[in-house]
């Protein structure tokens, strides 16, 4: 099983820094989708928020995103835990958030001038149409002890390159699926949608990945 060459990212909060975020989430999703097509495999591009600060940094939160690419052992869209193995070793983008997952505050980013984007058919993660795992039935794990993680929120890539949310209730015909992000201060999200934010959009037939900012 070939392993994908995507280093890790631990960025400070910063407009450039928030940009080659945006840019780590695009560009492992666009690996994850070439790998499956090259392979004739399937890929999935795994993500799970956690707490940025305190001593449990592998337990859900707020303010870090951990991203890991997996493929199928046997080529087959398998769930097994047994049948997936990582790609890629896991990547930490500190201080940022998927505004869609804040309790009480949530939202999806706007769609004004530069974040005009495809609004409908779209499948937005953290949202209520977005299917996940918990942590405790999730097959896509790594590490272990405090390095333990347990993804929530997986993007499939068939062989033909195709996106599918495979968590159940499972979703095949997809149009679009987006990830929205924010930077945060620490563990605190803002209230409202600031001026650095960001849409990644993902097409559901030709895997093309556009990135939408302000």
């Amino acid at each position: 099983m070939t392993s994908l060459a995507i280093s890790a990212f631990n960025p400070e909060s910063s407009a450039n820094n928030f940009t080659s975020a945006i840019g780590t989430v695009a560009t492992m999703s666009e690996e994850a989708r070439a790998y499956a097509m090259s392979k004739n495999t399937y890929a999935y591009l795994a993500l799970l928020e956690t707490n940025v600060i305190g001593t449990n940094l592998n337990t859900p939160g707020t303010g870090r995103l951990v991203l890991q690419v997996f493929g199928s052992v046997d080529g087959t869209s398998n769930l097994a835990s047994s049948n997936l193995t990582p790609l890629t070793k896991p990547v930490f983008i500190n201080n940022i958030d998927i505004p869609t997952k804040v309790v009480g505050i949530s939202y999806t980013i706007n769609y004004n001038g530069n974040l005009n984007r495809p609004n409908t058919d779209v499948i937005v993660m953290g949202s209520s149409s977005f299917p996940t795992y918990t942590s405790s039935n999730s097959p896509f794990a790594s590490g272990s002890g405090a390095s333990a993680y347990s993804f929530t929120d997986i993007v499939e890539f068939t062989p033909q390159g195709v996106v599918q949310l495979p968590a159940p209730p499972s979703i095949s015909s997809i149009q679009y699926v987006e990830i929205d992000l924010q930077p945060t201060h620490g563990n605190i999200p803002p209230t409202s949608q600031p001026a650095y934010c960001a849409a990644v959009q993902i097409d559901g037939l030709t895997g093309a990945v556009v990135r939408y900012r302000p």
